[in-house]
């Protein structure tokens, strides 16, 4: 391993039984798929292509990179329903009230 491989890492200071101190170097953890805010489920379409422009990588849907495409479709609708007063903000699920409010944001 050379030096900027070492250097771009945590050094970790441990004492061992015979009491020398030795350098270790924390391994870099992969970063995990990206998931849905309320169902857990893996997020369509946020693979990161290396050949497209930063723009093109941006998810442009409302709520995109947060909630799943079910997650998205049932918060719009309760959005909608919120906004047309057919239905109350303290009538929603707790866990969708939050998205429900940005999706009137931007409404």
């Amino acid at each position: 391993m050379g030096k900027k491989a070492k250097s771009s890492r945590k050094k970790i200071y441990r004492r061992t039984p015979s009491g020398r101190v030795n350098i270790y170097f924390e391994k870099k953890s992969k970063k995990g798929k990206a998931s849905c805010a309320l169902c857990k489920s893996k997020l369509a379409g946020t693979k990161q292509a290396k050949n497209i422009s930063k723009s093109e990588k941006r998810p442009s849907a409302l709520l995109a990179g947060i909630l799943c495409n079910k997650c998205r479709r049932v918060v719009i609708e309760e959005a909608i329903k919120v906004r047309e007063g057919v239905k109350g903000l303290k009538n929603c699920d707790i866990r969708e009230i939050k998205y429900i409010e940005q999706a009137l944001k931007s409404f």
